[in-house]
């Protein structure tokens, strides 16, 4: 949503888009956008971007949404401030996305960092003679054989993952009878 300002801080003009993010009815009163503004702190930030003639970005949370604010003067020919002018973004699910893919990226470092201790702790021991019964050093080399085999699918999985988020996946989409659906449970 985008609102423009006089360099009193009194709304010009804004578009329907912001009304829909600050979840505000049609039409947005002046006061009450004024006033939403003021409750954010948004009006000092205002008056900070026409005080210095420099754009500035915030974050602030707004009726459980999480908002950007992109503020910048409004300039003419001789670089006086004639205004202002506040891009409003809603960022709330990309933030959430954000966390998801932070989380994700933990979780895949995780898993690959069990399997990857347990080779590097059998291969040393087998290398430093902490194990030398040909017994013990077969346990340990199936032991690193079922860990790598953990680690390929691991990363068969994130290479399926990654073709299904760029769309490389097909699927052959075919009807079903519901009836021999039903034939097929009872062969099992």
């Amino acid at each position: 949503g985008i609102v423009a300002f006089d360099t009193d801080l009194n709304p010009l003009s804004q578009n329907y888009a912001l009304r829909q993010i600050m979840k505000r009815p049609t039409p947005y009163e002046n006061e009450q956008l004024k006033n939403d503004f003021k409750q954010m702190g948004i009006d000092c930030s205002l008056e900070s971007v026409i005080r210095e003639k420099k754009a500035l970005q915030t974050t602030n949370e707004w009726m459980d949404k999480k908002l950007k604010f992109t503020l910048s003067p409004i300039l003419d020919n001789h670089s006086n401030v004639t205004g202002s002018v506040a891009l409003v973004q809603d960022i709330s699910e990309s933030e959430h996305l954000e966390q998801l893919r932070k989380d994700f990226v933990a979780n895949v470092s995780h898993e690959f960092r069990t399997p990857l201790t347990i080779i590097k702790g059998s291969l040393e021991a087998i290398i430093d003679g902490a194990v030398f019964d040909m017994e013990d050093i077969k346990r340990y080399l199936d032991r690193m054989l079922s860990e790598t085999r953990v680690l390929e699918r691991l990363v068969g999985d994130l290479l399926e993952l990654s073709r299904l988020q760029s769309g490389k996946i097909s699927f052959n989409m075919e009807k079903l009878n519901i009836k021999n659906f039903g034939k097929m449970k009872d062969d099992f």
